[in-house]
């Protein structure tokens, strides 16, 4: 803090500002046990009062710890637990004064070595988490005749310390000083002050991490000055004594979290007023001379002579005086400016060193950038080189997908001309008796289900006994189909036969690319009945069937008759049946209403079937699809197939009542 009575300039006291921002993190937090002296203790330290207690100062924190506690290690605890865990198992037991958090350990400080002892008996050994908790007192490992408790070597190297341990180190080792150096190093600071002189400023209470450079900052425009540093203390000389008045003017200033003291010696401040005293005095003589001058004008023609000898005398004597002055300031300056020249130097390869270095760091920033872009160069190459060998791959694939579409498609025609010419048997079977029946043939009946990813889950097969028809009642594009009885079911069964003329696994394939499209339709239908109380719409059971006393393999698809009533209401490339009426119309709405309810990535269309009072059976459905890897058929036109059921479709009562809503395929 400043003293009141000084007005240093703007710059000065900027110039403080810088130097107590620049030691803001270096104060210290404990307070030296110094001297009183109002010249000799720095201020901030802490001052002892009559009743022999140490007062309270603003430097020193209230409630720091004490020496005199027992500390208590404690070590090896879960990984789980915080600081506050950790504390909360020692903050209420007997004599707790402090903790300590260090991470890995923790130090817990109690006031005696007893209440230490119960907490090391007590803690020792008790399971924290899934770890063992060690605690033992802090000094338990002290050695014996060169080994520790235990009797083996003390290996391990001495941990470097902190600097706020070295502090606290030091702050302890000065309080535990001995009297008798504390009084001698005081009588040495005042022998130095007794003898300073009248160009010498006194700088006390310095921290010791205080130098010569900090206090250059600090008298940096008191003129031109050296230092010589003392424990605690500087002497600073000035080349005037007004250099000196003008450093002394810097007393109350804080430096280093302390507040420091510049004085001049007590005998330059009786100098300076006895030089004033005698100026004055020399005054009223030269006033009483000059009377005595006006009085013996006569009398002083004949001391002239004399006079002027004297004179010339005291010239020549003043002439010689400055002579030597000006010869002691030249070799004075010439030394200044060789001391000068060598700092100027010293100065100029600081900078040149820091110069190459700041290069030095720029060129390795420069080169790890260049490296870091080499990299991702090259990590970009090898992605386009896989891209570029994807993408081979892919159109060797689409193009042998292509040429095996096309065998596929001829292989079906042929089949289905094949097929046209065969005779059909379009009327109705007997369904209560065996008569116009084939005989048995044994099979396996094969379930699907159904996973949350649209992939199926294959049954155990049963063993099953049914008649086919030999001649199919309906062919169409890829299958025709045939009328199938249980042996011991009354159900009414249609079975359907693929004439591609494939192999039976290429057939099995196909059927579960149909079944799965029939249970996906099957679960949005579920959907769609729980949000409609107008309509139902149910699929009919679907299922595989194996022969096993067939000679060649095959697979067909059995599924429930819907009954009589059939019709086609929708195709999968946007014909709609407008002849129907209002079951056209929950027909069309279905179909919407998959659209919306699967998030606009699937459509059910090709509805088909019969209606029994407000429930339509349902069967073969097609699905349009947008999701990747998701084998639906033939029938799956992805949003080409969108853009033509949109393109024909008109929202109808039903539509409103579900609250479907246009979108972006509609006009």
């Amino acid at each position: 803090k400043q003293k009141t009575n000084s007005k240093p300039s703007l710059k000065k006291h900027n110039r403080m500002e810088e130097i107590e921002h620049s030691y803001s993190r270096l104060r210290v937090r404990e307070a030296s046990n110094r001297s009183s002296s109002p010249i000799f203790a720095p201020m901030g330290s802490p001052v002892i009062e009559e009743s022999g207690q140490r007062a309270h100062h603003p430097g020193v924190k209230k409630g720091k710890k004490s020496f005199d506690t027992v500390g208590v290690y404690v070590s090896s605890w879960s990984s789980v637990l915080e600081e506050g865990d950790i504390r909360g198992l020692f903050k209420d037991l007997e004599g707790f004064r402090s903790f300590h958090w260090f991470r890995s350990h923790a130090f817990a400080n109690f006031d005696s070595l007893q209440n230490a002892q119960k907490v090391v008996d007590a803690m020792n050994g008790k399971i924290s988490g899934e770890k063992i908790l060690k605690v033992r007192l802090q000094d338990e490992k002290k050695k014996k005749n060169g080994k520790n408790i235990d009797g083996k070597m003390e290996k391990e190297p001495t941990p470097s310390k902190t600097r706020s341990q070295k502090r606290r180190e030091f702050i302890q080792q000065k309080r535990d000083q001995k009297p008798e150096e504390k009084m001698q190093r005081r009588e040495d600071l005042k022998k130095i002050y007794d003898n300073l002189t009248k160009y010498q400023v006194l700088v006390s209470g310095l921290s010791f991490k205080t130098s010569a450079l900090d206090l250059r900052l600090i008298f940096g425009d008191c003129g031109e000055f050296k230092i010589k540093m003392r424990e605690y203390a500087a002497v600073v000389s000035f080349n005037r004594r007004r250099d000196a008045k003008r450093a002394a003017e810097n007393d109350g200033i804080k430096l280093d979290g302390r507040i420091i003291r510049v004085k001049r010696g007590i005998q330059n401040i009786i100098v300076e007023k006895e030089e004033e005293d005698d100026a004055e005095e020399e005054e009223e003589e030269k006033g009483d001379d000059e009377e005595a001058e006006e009085e013996d004008d006569d009398d002083g023609e004949e001391y002239e002579d004399e006079a002027e000898e004297v004179e010339e005398e005291d010239e020549d004597d003043e002439e010689e005086k400055k002579r030597r002055e000006r010869k002691e300031r030249k070799k004075r300056e010439k030394r200044e400016e060789k001391q000068l020249q060598k700092e100027l130097k010293k100065i100029e390869i600081e900078k040149e060193a820091l110069k190459v270095e700041l290069e030095l760091k720029e060129m390795r920033k420069i080169q790890k950038k260049f490296e870091q872009k080499e990299r991702e160069i090259q990590k970009l190459e090898e992605e386009m080189a896989d891209v570029e060998v994807q993408t081979e791959e892919v159109l060797y694939q689409k193009e042998l997908r292509k040429q095996h579409r096309i065998e596929k498609r001829d292989r079906e025609l042929a089949a289905s001309r094949r097929m046209a010419s065969e005779d059909l048997d379009t009327s109705l079977p007997v369904w209560e008796t065996n008569e116009g029946w084939p005989s048995l043939e044994a099979c396996e009946k094969i379930h699907f289900t159904l996973s949350p990813g649209n992939n199926l889950i294959e049954g155990a097969p049963q063993d099953l006994n049914i008649r086919v028809k030999t001649k199919p009642f309906g062919c169409g594009t890829f299958r025709s189909a045939y009328y199938l009885k249980m042996e011991g079911s009354t159900k009414r069964m249609v079975t359907k036969k693929f004439i591609t003329g494939g192999e039976a696994k290429e057939d099995l394939d196909k059927c579960k690319v149909d079944i799965r499209a029939h249970l996906i339709a099957s679960n949005l239908a579920d959907k769609f009945n729980a949000k409609s109380s107008q309509f139902k719409m149910k699929f009919v059971e679907v299922f595989v069937i194996h022969f096993k006393s067939r000679a060649k393999t095959e697979y067909w698809i059995v599924e429930e008759s819907v009954g009589m009533g059939w019709n086609k209401f929708n195709n999968n490339h946007g014909y709609v049946d407008e002849t129907i009426g209002a079951e056209g119309n929950a027909a069309q709405a279905f179909s919407h209403f998959t659209y919306e309810e699967s998030g606009e990535k699937m459509m059910v269309v090709d509805v088909q079937g019969a209606k029994q009072g407000n429930q339509f059976n349902l069967t073969d459905p097609a699905i349009h699809s947008t999701v990747s890897g998701l084998e639906l058929g033939g029938g799956d036109c992805g949003e080409e197939g969108f853009k033509k059921f949109f393109g024909t479709h008109k929202c109808n009562q039903v539509c409103t009542q579900l609250g479907l809503s246009k979108n972006k395929w509609q006009k």
